[in-house]
């Protein structure tokens, strides 16, 4: 007698409904992780721009500036293309030439990164502090007592993906903290 091989039909209408079901399991959490991951990610780049700002402003001996632009080419107050405090839409650092008005001035100041749009519905949003600009002097200080910037997935509760608070301290040092769950996306 010869042996068949292959699935019954039961068996193939259980591996179904078992795949199924981690499909319906997996694909919000998964989903989730995603949102968190590009949270981190703006949130990282964000800092490393900070960093580099501020180690930039130690090794030339003068104020460099890390200022919210919704062009990518003007800064704060002259970037009608971006509301105070929302650094979603890009940000520049350049070295400050042109004197203490927190403006980038392209014939005078150093332009040293450019940081594209944050992707993937992030929204990035300061306090007071740092509503427009964050300077560091030449011992790499920064320019105010401290700022604070709050990192969230755009629509999404912080239930479900928990937002990140950044801070940057007068010393020029930056600290990081979650977001509680439910907690606001406003620092």
């Amino acid at each position: 007698m010869q042996q068949q091989r292959g699935f019954t039909l039961i068996e193939l209408v259980v591996t179904l409904v078992i795949a199924g079901i981690i499909l319906v399991v997996g694909v919000p959490n998964f989903r989730n992780l995603i949102q968190r991951n590009r949270v981190a990610t703006e949130v990282n780049r964000f800092i490393s721009h900070v960093q580099f700002a501020r180690s930039e402003s130690i090794r030339r001996g003068a104020t460099v500036t890390l200022c919210q632009s919704g062009t990518l080419a003007l800064c704060g107050g002259e970037d009608n293309a971006a509301a105070s405090g929302v650094y979603e839409k890009g940000w520049l650092v350049y070295a400050d030439r042109s004197g203490p008005s927190n403006n980038y001035d392209s014939t005078e100041d150093v332009l040293l990164r450019v940081a594209d749009p944050a992707a993937g519905e992030i929204t990035m949003r300061a306090d007071n502090n740092g509503a427009r600009w964050l300077s560091f002097g030449s011992r790499g200080e920064f320019s105010g007592l401290h700022a604070q910037l709050a990192f969230c997935h755009d629509g999404v509760s912080t239930t479900q993906v928990p937002g990140r608070l950044v801070t940057v301290h007068a010393t020029g040092r930056t600290t990081l903290e979650a977001i509680a769950a439910g907690g606001s996306c406003t620092p």
